[in-house]
């Protein structure tokens, strides 16, 4: 260990060493020190929260370390537009590889037209050199942004969630602002009922007429530990005295035809939201825009609770009332799908009647509870296939027999391993409520799914109307439950499985303990998985879910009975 005294004394020689490092200047490559960047032209209305994608005519200028025009600089850079994208198809002069847009200079200056999607607020176009830029970047990363910046309209709620799939966002991690005190002028004018959203408008100024204004009223419709729910209360109005959405737009087809309207959005808060409750009104709320298993959420939250004395105290009885859920809206895969044959709207990327409503209040009237539960966790490790692939099960030994499952890894190679081990299990386990197996596939005989491997297991209760699998809903409180079909109609007469969450809602209801029982089930639209969506509804509280009066469990109590654990639904319960 060194002496404080030589480490003092080394001291003043490292301090000029690193001056005289630091006080050598370091060249830009080819000079390039910056960009002046003008934007000659656009298309779009400023102030204008353009639904359509936008032209911008830049011109940039190589400037030099100081600050002039570098006349022998003729690389190429990279464009970008923020907020916002520079669409993918489009290019200025040149393209990357990866399809990015690019600016040829030539004596230092380069023009070029931006094609954009998705700006809003205070927006700039960005030029970078980036040594990957095609044919001739340098690579010195010098920057330049557009002086002064766009100025675009900043979104509605319905603005960041409509999108062509179920599993993209258009403006995913973006910071977005909304706020409901920023008026945008609409021609024409929004009609109390109609279609959503509305096509064009812009910020409104002092020449808007009053007619054409539109408003956001935003709304907390959930609240749970991690975040709440909202959604825009002016994209619904009053139809026969209900609260029904406008209809929403479809950008796949042109049609205003979707089910929701668009405006709803989780707000993913890391804690339960303090003051906030169901029926609460925001005046802002702000975040970032992230996907989480498909659904589209904000991060990093901050709101404002609106202070007029009107909204002192939250008013539950405005959030507007349930969608039903309708299995017409299965107009994606087709019968004889592996899983469109079972689950709801599944295994579709693309429906979006279930999208247009996502992280909005539904309601599923008839479900009936699991009767038949399948513990697929062979190896007890919680890793369970979510939803089983497309031919897990085998028709011959060999697939899943061997090394390449430990579960069934003594099954004789050329035997059907799936009947074998059931077999085996079944004449031995004491859970087997059927038997010894005798048919060569018989998987009913060991319905804790000890006679498969988890896949094997998975897939046989997916197939099975009335089965959930067990720890899922042991370790997530997530189960299946089944609705009626729809008359004959394309073949999507039979009925459907649904994914349901209510352990939290409503924890009254224990879905094990009152197998076969009917329900109406109420809560916010959540879609669990990006690359298979399967829609599941989460009750926000206990009265949220109802069970139909004779269904097993749901007798009201009499003499002294057990009362049912949800309160019984009004009549009539079917639509």
């Amino acid at each position: 260990m060194s002496s404080p005294r030589l480490r003092n004394s080394t001291a003043p020689f490292v301090f000029l060493a690193i001056s005289a490092c630091c006080n050598q200047a370091t060249p830009f490559p080819n000079g390039l020190s910056s960009f002046a960047v003008q934007i000659q032209d656009m298309s779009g209305q400023t102030g204008n929260f353009p639904l359509s994608p936008v032209k911008i005519q830049v011109t940039a200028t190589a400037l030099d370390q100081d600050g002039n025009p570098l006349t022998g600089f003729n690389g190429n850079a990279f464009a970008y537009v923020t907020p916002g994208q520079v669409m993918q198809n489009a290019y200025l002069v040149a393209q990357s590889p990866d399809q990015e847009p690019v600016l040829s200079f030539q004596n230092g200056v380069a023009h070029g037209t931006i094609y954009a999607e998705h700006v809003f607020g205070d927006t700039a176009v960005w030029v970078e050199d980036r040594e990957d830029a095609v044919d001739g970047g340098v690579g010195g990363y010098a920057t330049g942004v557009s002086q002064p910046n766009l100025a675009y309209g900043y979104p509605l709620l319905s603005d960041l969630q409509i999108t062509a799939d179920d599993t993209t966002d258009p403006l995913e991690n973006n910071y977005v602002v909304l706020d409901q005190t920023k008026t945008r002028c609409i021609v024409p004018p929004p009609a109390p009922y109609g279609s959503w959203p509305p096509d064009g408008g812009y910020d409104a100024d002092a020449g808007c007429d009053p007619a054409y204004q539109y408003n956001m009223d935003l709304i907390v419709t959930a609240v749970q530990v991690d975040g709440f729910y909202a959604m825009d209360l002016n994209t619904y109005y009053l139809d026969g005295g209900v609260m029904v959405p406008k209809p929403g737009w479809d950008p796949n087809t042109g049609a205003y035809d979707l089910p929701g309207s668009w405006a709803y959005m989780f707000v993913y808060n890391y804690d339960t939201p303090q003051g906030l409750y169901i029926g609460s009104r925001l005046t802002t709320l702000s975040g970032q825009i992230g996907e989480f298993v498909g659904d589209t959420q904000m991060d990093f939250p901050a709101w404002t609770v609106n202070s007029n004395p009107q909204f002192a105290d939250p008013h539950p009885q405005d959030v507007p009332p349930p969608v039903p859920v309708d299995p017409v809206w299965c107009t994606k895969g087709g019968p004889g799908d592996h899983l469109a044959d079972q689950y709801i709207c599944a295994p579709s990327t693309t429906n979006l009647y279930w999208e247009s409503l996502e992280s909005g209040l539904i309601v599923a009237r008839d479900v009936t509870m699991p009767t038949r539960w399948l513990n697929c966790d062979i190896s007890g490790t919680g890793k369970v296939p979510y939803r089983a692939a497309a031919g897990c099960l085998p028709t011959t030994a060999g697939e899943y027999c061997g090394e390449a499952n430990a579960a069934i890894a003594h099954c004789p190679e050329g035997t059907d391993c799936v009947a074998n081990e059931c077999a085996q299990r079944c004449q031995t386990d004491s859970d087997c409520n059927s038997g010894p197996a005798t048919a060569a596939a018989d998987l009913e005989a060991c319905v804790d799914g000890h006679c498969q491997n988890a896949c094997l297991c998975r897939e046989y209760c997916d197939s099975l109307l009335d089965c959930s699998e067990q720890s899922e809903y042991t370790n997530y409180g997530q189960y299946d439950g089944w609705i009626p079909g729809i008359p004959e109609d394309g073949g999507y007469g039979h009925p459907w499985k649904l994914s349901l969450l209510t352990r939290n809602g409503a924890p009254n209801l224990d879905p094990q303990a009152n197998p076969g029982m009917v329900t109406d089930v109420e809560g916010m639209l959540i879609q669990v998985r990006a690359s298979d969506p399967m829609w599941e509804i989460a009750p926000r509280i206990q009265t949220d879910v109802c069970c139909h009066e004779g269904s097993p469990g749901c007798d009201p109590a009499a003499d002294g009975g057990t009362a049912p654990p949800v309160p019984i639904c009004p009549q009539p319960t079917s639509q």
